[in-house]
């Protein structure tokens, strides 16, 4: 709600504020009266040339001005008015001050038409009171905000930071918490209520709300790959971290997320070498300072069950260390009769330590266990569904896929002032997987399926360090937002894959169930090795950018990437390794218009 008031606010101009300040009566020459002050109005036009808050006792709005102005009065909402008539800004541009103090959410002046001029002060829970005053050099206003002793107060707990349905910010396309308006690239943000109000349990379900994504092959339905605007993206992003689409499965779970960012187009400066249809960043929960304990389960059909646990708060009166705890596990039979049920387990605690009034550490941990039927689903003949019931079985009931995950890492954020903040982040991640099944190959047009057993094992690795600087200044009445950082990621991959000797076809009609017999083969039974390799690839990029507002209106984005990218492989069938090592400069420039109407709207 109070998101609202300030957009209100900023579409109407706004503010002045606090306890009249003890200087008022003795500024420069005595002070008159408001009444004396309006017959003082000339009948032409009163130039405005100055805007200034002073807080030094509470915060006063002060217009500098060579004659008397006679304001007007009103509220809307939360937000007070003051119309000034025969009056013009002569600033270079509108003046705005956002929070300037306890209570006042926003205060503007901007231009009218037909020479008005508006002060507008916008109360966080209350539109505030004003006293004017005239003084030599101009009008003071002061402003008290508004407070209800006798109120109730409501406190609601179980749910922290609500956030509603619509996210104003994101942070995946610059790496910076900017707003979705000031970004020159289409970004649509997932916030966790809708993921808990639609029950989703997989990435790829949460991604149904967003345009130009779909699901791709999810190998067995073992995996969430994304195709994004037409190009298949194999990698995504968990707080900003690579990792492969293989092992999404281990952070799509809602009780770990806070929200879903999908970036539409190229993101290559910021993180290395992506697919140019977008990226998926998932942003994990993290210890809060306000107590909140969650106990849940859901039942559903086909044997779901799936209880979960989640809490967080401080550690010590001090609320110096806070922690979060989650943990769930789910079990189903699936609507397929086989042998092998769905079975997972999540464990995700963390930590938080702030050092100091400007310096927290954070630590996360994941760990995740999970075993489910490999199934491949119903075939596909020419561009159609083959027309046979959806819960018949083509695969071994046997058929299992096995995937093991372990997190680590640690966020230091320091902010040297108000504007400046370094951060360094570590992760470390390990992903096992393995799988043994009979697998569909290819099938005919009058059903016969061919299929072929396959066993895959593989292990992954990845490390990833990031060190970023972010500050905010000014070059004369341009507004700067500059980030530069370096980055190192290394992962490496080693699996192999087996088949039975001479890769033999069990043919099956999916419409007579007539076909080869089979019997499940032990997996020594699979002598036929057609992979074994091992892969390590290193990349440092460095990175520089620039979010520059030359006006209210007017803003660009410019930045540049450059990556040193290292590639080993060894293929041990073959008896050959490979090297090559890419250098490569990335740029990246965006222009974002706003038409002065929408100012202020998010």
């Amino acid at each position: 709600m109070r998101n609202y008031w300030q957009r209100l606010a900023l579409l109407t101009g706004i503010s002045l504020l606090i306890s009249p300040p003890a200087w008022a009566e003795t500024v420069t020459g005595a002070a008159t009266t408001v009444a004396q002050g309006q017959t003082q109005i000339a009948q032409t036009v009163t130039q405005i040339t100055g805007v200034r808050i002073d807080t030094t006792d509470g915060v006063a709005v002060i217009l500098e001005t060579t004659a008397a102005l006679s304001p007007t009065t009103s509220t809307v909402d939360n937000t007070l008015i003051a119309d000034i008539p025969n009056a013009v800004l002569t600033l270079p541009e509108e003046f705005q001050a956002v929070n300037p103090a306890e209570g006042i959410a926003l205060v503007s002046v901007t231009n009218l038409p037909n020479n008005r001029v508006r002060v507008a002060i916008t109360g966080i829970d209350a539109p505030p009171t004003v006293e004017q005053q005239v003084a030599a050099q101009g009008l003071v206003l002061a402003v008290t905000p508004s407070t209800d002793e006798d109120e109730i107060q409501i406190v609601v707990t179980g749910e922290l930071e609500s956030q509603g349905y619509s996210i104003p910010n994101a942070t995946t396309a610059t790496r910076t918490n900017t707003e979705l308006r000031d970004i020159p690239q289409s970004i649509q943000v997932l916030p966790q209520r809708v993921l808990e109000d639609q029950q989703v349990n997989r990435l790829s379900e949460a991604l149904r709300n967003v345009s130009g994504v779909s699901v791709g092959d999810s190998f067995g339905d073992s995996l969430d790959r994304i195709n994004i605007r037409g190009f298949q993206s194999d990698v995504l992003l968990e707080n900003g971290f690579r990792r492969g689409s293989f092992s999404s499965r281990g952070i799509s779970d809602t009780e770990l997320i806070e929200r879903v960012e999908v970036l539409k187009g190229p993101a290559s400066v910021l993180y290395g070498n992506l697919e140019p249809g977008g990226v998926v960043n998932v942003v994990t929960r993290q210890p809060q300072v306000d107590p909140a304990y969650t106990v849940g389960t859901v039942v559903g059909s086909f044997g779901l069950v799936r209880p979960s646990i989640d809490l967080t708060g401080p550690l010590d009166r001090n609320q110096q260390v806070l922690y979060r705890f989650t943990a769930l596990y789910e079990a189903e039979d699936g609507f397929r009769d086989y042998g092998q049920d769905v079975n997972r387990f999540v464990l995700a605690p963390s930590l938080t330590w702030n050092l100091s009034d400007r310096t927290a550490l954070t630590f996360n941990f994941s760990y995740a266990d999970a075993e489910r039927p490999f199934d491949r689903g119903l075939p596909a003949i020419g561009n159609r569904v083959a027309d046979v019931p959806r819960d018949r079985l083509f695969q071994d009931p046997s058929a299992i896929i096995e995937t093991e995950e372990l997190s680590t890492s640690y966020r230091l954020t320091h902010n040297f002032n108000d504007n400046w903040q370094l951060r360094n982040e570590f992760r470390y991640l390990s992903v096992d997987t393995f799988d043994f099944r009979i697998d569909s190959w290819t099938i005919e047009d009058d059903g016969t399926l061919d299929r072929r057993w396959r066993s895959n094992d593989d292990y992954y690795e990845f490390y990833s360090l990031q060190t970023n600087v972010v500050g905010e200044f000014a070059t004369g009445n341009v507004q700067h937002t500059l980030l530069a950082g370096v980055d190192f990621n290394r992962s490496t991959a080693q699996g192999s894959q087996r088949r039975l000797p001479g890769d033999p076809s069990f043919f099956l009609n999916i419409f007579t169930q007539e076909g080869d017999p089979i019997s499940r083969p032990n997996l020594d039974d699979l002598t036929l090795v057609v992979r074994n390799s091992t892969r390590r690839a290193n990349n440092i990029g460095l990175y520089l950018q620039d979010q520059i507002t030359l006006t209210e209106s007017l803003k660009l984005l410019a930045g540049g990437r450059f990556d040193i990218y290292d590639l080993q492989s060894v293929d041990s069938l073959s008896n050959t390794e490979t090297e090559d090592t890419v250098q490569r400069f990335t740029p990246r420039i965006g222009v974002v218009y706003q038409p002065s109407v929408l100012s202020g709207n998010n």
